[in-house]
C-alpha cells in the first residue's frame, strides 16, 4: 500500500553514505533528550511561561503521535520493503504513523515562533522542520506520507494550545492552587487511562516481531508525570515564588549547568534506584515512573527556581499594584 512512496526513499537514499551522519544529527533534534535540554533553558533563562507552554505543546505532540501510532500500528519502511535500508545506528520499535519527531519539531519551535512572532524565527523554524522530515524518509524509519500526517497534527495541536492559553488564566489557578494541581493530576490520568485503552484495543500481529515495545505504557507514564510535575510546580512559582528569568549572561549560565547536572541527577539516578524495586511494565514500576518524571517536570518548574531565587542566581518578579 505504500509502494508509490518508494521511489522517493530510494532516491533519497541514493544519497548515502555521504549524507548519513548529517541526516541522523538532524533528527536528533527531534529526540526526547534534546527537548529535556531546551525547555529547562527557556524556563529558567528566558521566561518561565514560554517555557511551559512549549514543553506542553511538546508532551500534548508526543502523546497524541503515540495514540495514533498504536491505534493504526502501520509498518516503518525497512521492516516492509528489503529495498529501503535503515540508516540510523539505532532502529525503531514502534510503529511508523504519524511521524512524532515531524510532529514534535513543528509543534514545539512553531509554538516558539508564535510566541516571538518573527518573521526571521519563523524561517529557521520551517527550514528545521522541512530538514528533519527529510532526515527520517532519508534514514528509512518513515513514510513520507508520515510526515506530512505528523505535520497536519502538529498544526492542530498549536492550535489547542493556543486556544487553552486563551482560556486558561496566565497563572493557572493562582488564587486557588489546590484545585490547580488536582485538575494538573487529572488531566496527566487522562493521558494514561486513554493510553491503556488504546493499547488494550489495538491488535497488530502480523508486525510485533519488530515492534518490541510498540504497545508499551511507558510514553503516556512519561509524559502524564512530566506535565503533572511541572504544571504543579508552575502553580506554586506564581503563587509563592514569582521567579524572574532576567539577570546577566554569567547568572543564567551557572542556573543552566546547576540546574542541568542535578535534572540528570534525578532522571538517571531514581532510574537507577527505581529499577530492582519492580518491573518496568508492572503496575508498581508504572507508579514509580510516574513519580520520576513528575519530580523532573517538578525540579524544573519550581525547584530549581526556588534554589536559583534562595542562592541570588535570580530574582523575584515585583507586585504589580492593582
Amino acid at each position: 500500500m505504500f509502494e508509490w512512496q518508494l521511489p522517493l526513499i530510494h532516491w533519497l537514499q541514493s544519497f548515502s553514505p555521504a549524507l548519513d551522519l548529517p541526516m541522523w544529527v538532524i533528527t536528533l533534534t527531534g529526540n526526547f533528550e534534546f527537548y529535556m535540554l531546551i525547555i529547562p533553558f527557556l524556563y529558567w533563562c528566558v521566561n518561565p511561561q514560554l517555557g511551559l507552554w512549549a514543553m506542553f505543546a511538546a508532551g500534548l505532540s508526543d502523546v497524541t503521535t503515540t495514540y495514533f501510532k498504536q491505534a493504526i500500528h502501520l509498518p516503518r519502511p525497512y521492516w516492509a520493503y528489503e529495498s529501503v535500508d535503515l540508516l540510523s545506528p539505532i532502529g525503531s520499535s514502534s510503529f511508523s504513523t504519524p511521524s512524532g519527531h515531524a510532529s514534535g519539531t513543528l509543534t514545539f519551535w512553531g509554538y516558539i515562533a508564535l510566541f516571538y512572532k518573527k518573521t526571521w524565527l519563523w524561517a529557521a523554524v520551517l527550514t528545521l522542520v522541512l530538514l528533519v522530515g527529510i532526515s527520517r524518509v532519508y534514514l528509512g524509519v518513515h513514510f513520507p506520507s508520515d510526515i506530512a500526517l505528523g505535520w497536519g497534527l502538529a498544526i492542530i495541536i498549536l492550535f489547542l494550545v493556543l486556544v487553552g492559553q486563551r482560556v486558561l488564566p496566565p497563572t493557572l489557578g493562582l488564587r486557588k492552587p489546590g484545585r490547580a494541581i488536582f485538575y494538573a493530576f487529572l488531566f496527566s490520568a487522562v493521558i494514561i487511562t486513554v493510553g491503556a485503552v488504546v493499547v488494550i484495543l489495538s491488535k497488530a500481529p502480523i508486525w510485533l516481531d519488530h515492534a518490541h515495545h510498540a504497545f508499551s505504557m511507558n510514553g503516556y507514564v512519561t509524559d502524564g508525570g512530566v506535565l503533572f510535575g511541572a504544571l504543579a510546580g508552575y502553580v506554586l512559582m506564581r503563587r509563592d515564588l514569582r521567579y524572574s528569568a532576567t539577570g546577566s549572561v554569567f547568572k543564567k549560565i551557572l542556573r543552566y549547568v546547576i540546574g542541568a547536572a542535578v535534572l540528570a541527577g534525578i532522571w538517571l539516578g531514581l532510574d537507577i534506584v527505581f529499577e530492582p524495586l519492580a518491573p518496568e511494565n508492572s503496575p508498581i514500576g508504572f507508579a514509580l515512573r510516574f513519580v520520576r518524571y513528575a519530580l523532573v517536570g517538578f525540579w524544573v518548574s519550581y525547584l530549581a527556581p526556588l534554589v536559583f531565587v534562595w542562592t541570588g542566581l535570580a530574582s523575584r518578579q515585583k507586585r504589580q499594584k492593582a
